[in-house]
């Protein structure tokens, strides 16, 4: 059958409508997984981009999860459109926060493989500070963090800041992208101790278990601070 977008999105609504009867007197985190992710409108859309393309669905099912109770992965299974070379499976997870009743986020495409291994990886910070100024009683810096996990990093903050004697904090609330989430991000100068301290809480969009808070501490060059004498701190 030659689907277009309007009849594919009738079926698709059709099987939901079939799917909510057969899911009626079910209680499992898991059904209740499923019925959230295809009632999302960002999966409806993406599972009739999917048909449009040739995949072949082949169903849905929850994956096993490990880490936080709330979360439940949902895979929506295709195969490869035939008569294609076609390496990777047109496969995706929904990631969905049962307790809220709410799709967090879709890896598409999904590859169990490289997922694995990012479950077995740590996630971490890396934070630098270099091209110090100093001038009209100030020290200037550049500060640069990046966060990895799984062989994926991301370089999310790269700006200057200003130091003075006080102990100044910058916050952010959250920068994210496809794949990484940085949240409560916070840069404190501290200038009693000569440090640049640099918390965030970080996770790795398609594991919610390696959400991880870290805290840096990176050292004003003696020489900056000598030179910046009593920094004016208004």
């Amino acid at each position: 059958m030659d689907y277009t977008a309007e009849s594919a999105g009738k079926d698709y609504d059709v099987q939901f409508s079939q799917l909510v009867t057969a899911a009626i007197g079910a209680s499992s985190p898991c059904t209740s997984a499923i019925l959230i992710a295809a009632k999302d409108p960002t999966v409806r859309k993406l599972y009739i981009d999917k048909i449009l393309a040739g995949s072949v669905p082949e169903g849905i099912r929850c994956l096993e999860d490990i880490g936080i109770p709330e979360h439940r992965s949902v895979l929506f299974e295709f195969s490869c459109p035939k008569g294609t070379v076609c390496l990777i499976k047109p496969s995706f997870v929904v990631v969905v926060n049962v307790i809220y009743g709410v799709v967090e986020h879709i890896i598409d495409p999904y590859i169990p493989f490289a997922l694995a291994d990012a479950t077995r990886a740590s996630i971490s910070i890396g934070v630098s500070a270099d091209e110090w100024e100093v001038g009209n009683g100030r020290i200037s810096v550049r500060l640069r963090a990046t966060v990895s996990y799984g062989g994926d990093d991301w370089d999310f903050i790269d700006s200057r800041f200003t130091l003075t004697t006080s102990s100044l904090c910058e916050e952010k609330s959250e920068v994210s992208n496809r794949l990484f989430k940085v949240k409560n991000i916070k840069t404190c100068v501290i200038f009693s101790e000569g440090v640049i301290e640099f918390c965030c809480t970080a996770r790795f969009r398609p594991v919610p278990q390696s959400e991880t808070d870290i805290c840096k501490k990176i050292s004003i060059p003696v020489a900056m601070r000598s030179a910046c004498g009593p920094c004016d701190s208004k």
